[in-house]
């Protein structure tokens, strides 16, 4: 009895560790400031507009496998990996001043938002669904996209009021942030899955991925919005090179 009121406490606290995760993740002190430090480090436009498309198409290439690696081995594994990801990506971008270091960054930055994408959103509902709260889903999404959006709000609007001539500075306090990103994830209870009889059958990781793609073959509107999503962000990266 005592096993399952430890579990339903600590499983309780996901909720509010997911309101700090998405805190942390919503601090972007250097999205304003991203192309003119790629500028300072003599990276001509193309080479820039190369770093978002790679970004892009490895970000839309990695949805896939990332969602199907999170339901064989657990959220909480693919979001550590994914916090650790960021902190690598932080910390290489802090130290580069070539293309091909920012290059090495970019590649760490597309694993990190991949893997995040979906796994804390699959996370939460878990957790709720142990719960047995998830009619809140909605409302708690919610208020974790709206922290999210104030930490971003405040994060690149102190930027206006704290600029600093060395952009690189921006990039160094990423790596505190992305710091304690990892340790809260680590401290993340991991839900039980609540798996479908069909996908209990079919749990060879090779079979499930090779279905996951198939679904989206065979479906022509997922593989548009698919397509679509990744020729978005490559067209989008590339014209905000170029403002």
């Amino acid at each position: 009895m005592n096993k399952v009121n430890d579990d339903y406490k600590f499983l309780k606290r996901n909720i509010l560790k997911y309101y700090l995760s998405q805190f942390l993740f919503g601090i972007q002190f250097t999205a304003p400031i991203f192309i003119l430090f790629l500028l300072a480090n003599d990276l001509t436009l193309t080479e820039i507009a190369i770093l978002g498309s790679l970004q892009a198409i490895l970000i839309g290439f990695f949805e896939i496998p990332s969602g199907v690696l999170a339901d064989f081995f657990g959220r909480k594994r693919v979001l550590i990996f994914a916090g650790f990801m960021a902190l690598f990506g932080a910390t290489v971008y802090s130290i580069s001043h070539s293309f091909y270091t920012f290059l090495i960054a970019d590649v760490f930055y597309a694993l990190a938002l991949s893997f995040k994408s979906g796994s804390d959103v699959s996370w939460i509902y878990d957790t709720l669904k142990n719960l047995k709260l998830e009619n809140k889903f909605k409302r708690i999404k919610g208020k974790g996209d709206l922290i999210n959006a104030v930490a971003l709000f405040l994060s690149q609007g102190s930027i206006t009021i704290f600029l600093v001539k060395d952009y690189r500075t921006y990039f160094i306090l990423m790596i505190p942030i992305t710091l304690l990103i990892v340790i809260t994830i680590f401290s993340y209870r991991e839900p039980a899955i609540h798996l479908t009889k069909d996908i209990k059958i079919k749990r060879e990781f090779k079979t499930h991925l090779i279905n996951s793609f198939k679904i989206i073959k065979n479906n022509h509107f997922l593989s548009y919005i698919f397509l679509f999503l990744i020729l978005e962000s490559i067209i989008g990266s590339a014209y905000y090179s170029l403002l």
